[in-house]
């Protein structure tokens, strides 16, 4: 199983739309990497999750879409920004597919590593693949 966790494309702030939608240059810079990870042919996930937030969401569709992807794009509980890592892990066991989440840091910065030690992720990371 290979999991793909994406941060959502840059969204406009509260005070100036509370749904907190993507931006133009939001949605621009999520079809530009969408298309980039399509040229490798190496990123084929069989389902994509996202936070249930409008901007992971539209982050979501608009990385299937550029992807060439139709799959399931759905929200999953245990992906919003305050979430705890090891809940969303939970959900994932079992899973044999390939999946993409698409959610929100601070959650998507944190991993949990041996011992219980949270270490986060590279800060400009805007997504990582894992192989497990």
């Amino acid at each position: 199983m290979k999991l793909y966790l994406v941060q959502h494309g840059p969204a406009a702030t509260k005070e100036e739309d509370p749904d907190r939608p993507l931006t133009a240059p939001g949605h621009a810079l999520v079809g530009r990497v969408a298309e980039a990870l399509a040229r490798t042919g190496a990123v084929r996930p069989a389902e994509i999750r996202h936070s249930g937030k409008l901007r992971a969401r539209q982050s979501a569709e608009a990385l299937a879409t550029g992807l060439g992807l139709e799959v399931a794009i759905t929200a999953a509980p245990d992906l919003g920004p305050t979430d705890d890592p090891q809940d969303a892990a939970a959900a994932l066991a079992g899973e044999n597919q390939d999946l993409m989440l698409v959610g929100h840091l601070p959650h998507l910065g944190r991993r949990e590593q041996p011992g219980g030690v949270r270490r986060p992720l590279d800060a400009g990371a805007r997504a990582r693949a894992v192989g497990f």
